[in-house]
């Protein structure tokens, strides 16, 4: 199984991820290649579904399954950017859906052309071995432990509770995210998570430290220099394998506070990876980049 030429391929010979397939004989058409690379929740949504029904013939009711999920996965990355856009516009998340009075627009009617996939021919799809799920992801809770708090959340939320401007003293910051957090009656070890996790802000130059006075260093990440972004993004790679690019993107935006990704943020990382890659301190492998050494 594997995709090219804007096709998924149920019969061709295995590659690496991230290689295109040779053609096959049976596939569904009028794919793109950012469809079959979307992931949600750690999946690659277009393999996963035809792998979990390897063996079987696909039917009719499958078949126009699939061929909506391509049309949805292709409205999905349309719509993306623009919501990302107007959260990041409206104070970041989640500013941004803070409840206030809403002014009745104009609706917006528009037309999207998706190629619908379309299946070359009904046969079953070739027998392999049994497909075994990754686990599923870890889903990380507020609780009443500081081992329970969630260090990159609780980074997200200091960018959040600056981002009026206003200089804070460390202990109202604790209170204050402790209150956010629904731990009022924080203990000493909450309040120290809380403090550590106010330490790495200031290390990853998302808040500034003058006097005892924290602020934040920089609104947007266009505020910063390019070779603080560089080094900042170096280290949200450090420890970690081969990751798809746009996961490493989203990573870095939560790395420096940002809660989603939005295009000022797409644009200014894809410029540090292709910048990191030709000064060989990056390693690409297509859609995958790594930390050289």
């Amino acid at each position: 199984m594997g995709w090219s030429n804007n096709t998924v391929w149920l019969n061709a010979t295995a590659t690496k991820r991230g290689q295109s397939a040779a053609s096959g004989t049976i596939g569904f058409r009028g794919v793109s290649e950012g469809v079959w690379n979307f992931h949600i929740g750690g999946y690659q949504v277009c393999e996963k579904w035809l792998k979990d029904r390897k063996g079987r013939t696909l039917s009719e009711d499958d078949i126009a399954h699939y061929q909506k999920i391509v049309v949805a996965l292709a409205e999905t990355m349309r719509l993306m950017p623009e919501i990302d856009e107007v959260i990041e516009r409206h104070s970041g998340w989640p500013g941004a859906f803070a409840r206030g009075e809403v002014k009745p627009q104009e609706a917006i009617s528009e037309t999207v052309a998706v190629d619908s996939a379309v299946l070359l021919s009904r046969d079953t799809v070739p027998e392999t071995p049994p497909y075994e799920p990754a686990a599923a992801a870890e889903q990380r809770v507020i609780g009443h432990e500081p081992d329970e708090l969630d260090r990159e959340d609780l980074i997200c939320r200091i960018r959040h509770l600056f981002g009026d401007g206003e200089e804070r003293q460390r202990d109202a910051v604790i209170e204050a995210l402790a209150r956010e957090v629904g731990l009022q009656d924080a203990g000493s070890r909450i309040r120290k998570a809380i403090d550590h996790a106010l330490r790495i802000a200031i290390g990853r130059n998302i808040l500034a430290n003058e006097h005892g006075a924290l602020r934040l260093s920089a609104r947007n990440i266009e505020q910063y220099e390019r070779n603080l972004l560089k080094e900042q993004f170096l280290a949200s790679l450090s420890g970690r394998p081969w990751i798809e690019r746009d996961d490493a993107i989203r990573t870095f935006a939560r790395w420096m506070g940002f809660r989603r990704t939005g295009r000022s943020i797409d644009e200014t990382v894809r410029s540090l990876v292709n910048g990191l890659v030709r000064e060989k301190r990056v390693e690409r492998d297509g859609s995958r980049i790594r930390r050289a050494g």
